[in-house]
Order: C-alpha cells, then sequence, then structure tokens
C-alpha cells in the first residue's frame, strides 16, 4: 500500500473524531445561542407588558381618568398583567383611586380578583384613615395642652380637605410640622404620649444640633405597634435641599379645619405644593422616586384655588425652583394636571433640551425602574438645569459630591443600597 494512502488510513478516525467534535460543538453554540435568544425575548415581552400595565395605571389615576375611561373603554387594553397592576397600585398607594375609577366608569376593562383586591384596598384605607385622625386628634390635643399650634401635613391633610373620599388618599404616618421654639416641648409631648422609639426600635433622643440643621423631621414610633408613626417637621427642606424656612408666612397662610373632630391648620395650596414637590425631589435623590406627591400636586390644582403667578415669584431663583418645575411639569403630562403653561415660564424662561431630557427620563423611570446611581444623576441635573448664577450652581455641586461631616454615618447605608442595586 503506498504510504500516502497509508497515512490517510491511520489518521482518517483522529480527523473523524474532530470533525464529530466540531460539529457538536457548533450545534451545542447554536442551541445556546437560541436560548439566550428565547430568553431574550421573553424578558422584552415581559418588559412590555409590564410597560403596558404602568401606562394603563397612569390612566386610571389621572385627574379625569373616570371621563376618559368611559369616553375610550374601547381602546383601554386589557391585556394586561393584572396580577402587576395590583401589586403596583398598592405599591404606589393609589389602589383606591383605581378602584374609584374602575367602579364608577363601569367599563368592565378589568375584573375578577383584580377588581377584588383593589375594592379590599379601598375599604382597608377607609378603616386605616378612621383610625389615624383619631389618633391625630389625640396628638393635636397632647400639643395645644402645651401651647403648641401645628401644621398637618400632607396625607392626613390632603385627604378630607382636597379628595372627594377620605378613602382615597392613604397614609402610613403622620406629618406635622412645628416651629423651631417648640420643637423640644413637642417631642416631649410625643415621648409622653408613649412616641417613645425611633425606627431601629431604641429610645428616641431629641433632634441634635447637626439634625436641626441638615434634617428636617424625626420619625416617633409608639409603644402600641397598631399606631402609626409620626413625622415630627421643623423644616421643610433637608440636606441637599437646604432652604430657609418661612414660619411666619407659614403660619399666616395657613387655614384653620377640622381634623378628627378637633382644629387644626393646614399649609395654604401653594405651601403644600410646595412641599409636595420638594418631597418628590428628595424621593429622586434616594432612589426611590413616587407618583404619590405628583397626583397631589394634581388633585390641589384641581380642587383648590392656586395663585400660580404668586408660586412661581416666590421660588424663581431659590433653592425651590428646580424641585417646584419638574414636579408640575411631570403631574401635568402623567396626570393631566391643570397647571398652567405660565407656571413654568415665570421660573425657567427656557425650555431647554436639558429640563425635556430630564423630564422624560423621569416620566420612563417613574415608577423607580432605575438604578439609584442613575437617580443621582438625574437629581445633580435637576439641580444644574435651573436659572440659578454660576456660584450657585458649583455651591450645589459641591454639596452633592460632599456630604457634611455630621451625615457621613449614613453614607454606609446609602453605598450598601447602591451596590446591592443591579443595573437596569
Amino acid at each position: 500500500m503506498p504510504p500516502r494512502q497509508l497515512c490517510s488510513r491511520m489518521l482518517r478516525p483522529l480527523l473523524g473524531a474532530a470533525s464529530r467534535g466540531r460539529t457538536n460543538r457548533g450545534r451545542t453554540n447554536r442551541g445556546r445561542t437560541n436560548r439566550e435568544r428565547t430568553n431574550r425575548e421573553r424578558t422584552n415581552q415581559k418588559m412590555a407588558n409590564r410597560e403596558k400595565t404602568e401606562q394603563a395605571l397612569l390612566e386610571l389615576v389621572s385627574i379625569d381618568s373616570v371621563a376618559r375611561l368611559r369616553a375610550g373603554a374601547e381602546h383601554f387594553d386589557r391585556d394586561l398583567d393584572q396580577a402587576y397592576l395590583a401589586e403596583l397600585a398598592y405599591r404606589e398607594d393609589l389602589a383606591p383611586l383605581a378602584y374609584r375609577t374602575l367602579s364608577q366608569a363601569n367599563a368592565g376593562t378589568v375584573q375578577g380578583p383584580t377588581l377584588q383586591r383593589l375594592e379590599y384596598m379601598y375599604g382597608l384605607t377607609c378603616r386605616r384613615n378612621a383610625l389615624a385622625y383619631q389618633q391625630l386628634a389625640q396628638v393635636l390635643q397632647g400639643l395645644d395642652a402645651e401651647g403648641i399650634d401645628p401644621l398637618v401635613l400632607k396625607g392626613a391633610a390632603l385627604a378630607t380637605q382636597v379628595y372627594d373620599d377620605p378613602g382615597l388618599r392613604p397614609f402610613a404616618d403622620l406629618d406635622i410640622l412645628v416651629r423651631n421654639r417648640d420643637l423640644q416641648p413637642a417631642h416631649q409631648v410625643l415621648v409622653d404620649l408613649g412616641y417613645r422609639f425611633n425606627y431601629k426600635g431604641q429610645a428616641i433622643a431629641a433632634p441634635s444640633e447637626a439634625d436641626l440643621r441638615y434634617r428636617s423631621a424625626r420619625q416617633y414610633f409608639h409603644q402600641d405597634p397598631n399606631y402609626l408613626s409620626i413625622d415630627l417637621y421643623w423644616q421643610l427642606g433637608r440636606y441637599p435641599y437646604l432652604v430657609e424656612t418661612d414660619y411666619q408666612g407659614l403660619w399666616d397662610r395657613a387655614s384653620r379645619v377640622e381634623l378628627g373632630g378637633v382644629p387644626a391648620l393646614v399649609p395654604s395650596p401653594e405651601d403644600e405644593i410646595l412641599h409636595l414637590a420638594l418631597d418628590f425631589t428628595l424621593g429622586v435623590w434616594y432612589g426611590c422616586p413616587e407618583l404619590k406627591p405628583l397626583r397631589d400636586i394634581a388633585e390641589i390644582a384641581a380642587k383648590r384655588e392656586v395663585n400660580w403667578d404668586t408660586l412661581g415669584s416666590r421660588v424663581r431663583r431659590s433653592a425651590l425652583d428646580s424641585s417646584l418645575y419638574y414636579s408640575c411639569r411631570l403631574s401635568r403630562e402623567l396626570l393631566g394636571a391643570d397647571i398652567p403653561s405660565s407656571l413654568f415660564g415665570a421660573i425657567h424662561s427656557e425650555t431647554g433640551w436639558c429640563r425635556n431630557w430630564v423630564v422624560k427620563r423621569l416620566a420612563k423611570r417613574i415608577f423607580g425602574s432605575g438604578h439609584p446611581i442613575e437617580y443621582l444623576l438625574l437629581a445633580l441635573l435637576m439641580g444644574l438645569s435651573g436659572p440659578e448664577k454660576f456660584g450657585a450652581k458649583a455651591n450645589w455641586i459641591g454639596r452633592f459630591l460632599v456630604p457634611p461631616k455630621s451625615l457621613w454615618g449614613s453614607l454606609p447605608r446609602t453605598l450598601k443600597r447602591v451596590l446591592a442595586a443591579k443595573l437596569a
């Protein structure tokens, strides 16, 4: 046998095995690629369904949701992840509003267990709020006995004074603002009423000098776990949104109403909108923006007489201008709030591509689907996109990058939250 044929015959089994190995590896790689493609398609489909569900929730809680759903029920997408709809409505404290829209519109767009779950959340909110107002009355009477006249903020003030039904506005704590001079007596009143613990379950101490300067409130927990916590505010702004609190102006503009059967002071519509705008901006800073403050702003704009010109001129070129601008724009674009365009012109004379981009990005990430670092960058851009001069913007960057030394103790919690989050 010629040498060439002999070598060919000897090497043929080895070459065949190598060829079969290449073929098997090719099949394995193609199978892995197909599985990865299928997983990507499933993930993309799931994300698309979630985005449709989030858009449906925005429609259900918009300011004119009932009329819109009645007029266009046939266009409402019924192919939704209804379990996620109920979960998202509960997480954002919007389940009662969603239920009100679905029950009044009577369009049959959401039925079965999801509608029953939303109805249960509405009934639960009604019962909880009734008990909360009893608790609030006890606190207000205790403060009044010491000559302290606080302002009631956010949920407890809005549920009865702005919303048509107290059950439409859930709140998980009671927010009250006192003058700086009344802070120590108010602290002692709460301790005497049984609010003796902080969020760690430790005995609560009076606010420190660093708290008074860089923080805005302290949370008091009752010894009875069935009680709501009390957020005792002494100023509206906190790091990094440090603003001067005009106590005299806040109390002069406030209205006296009845909450829980006892007299109480609530802020003017303009002051409440400012506080809600600041609350939303702080949510962006901490990586957990909420739709609820934007919905409150929309409800105030619809139900109360707001002097928008005064509001715009008051915040122009101040630390609150960007907070008010972005909050009101998002409230109008996402929820149909009746906010005049003149307000935005009074705050920022020009819209600008940067502000438009930030608004679009915040609208996309309104349900907290972004990474904490992304929200930090958005908060930075929100502060830099205002009309302030270069010196004010430089101070903002300095506060953003270098927290005060007295707040360094909270940095490990912040870093842990950032590192634990997954990139979107």
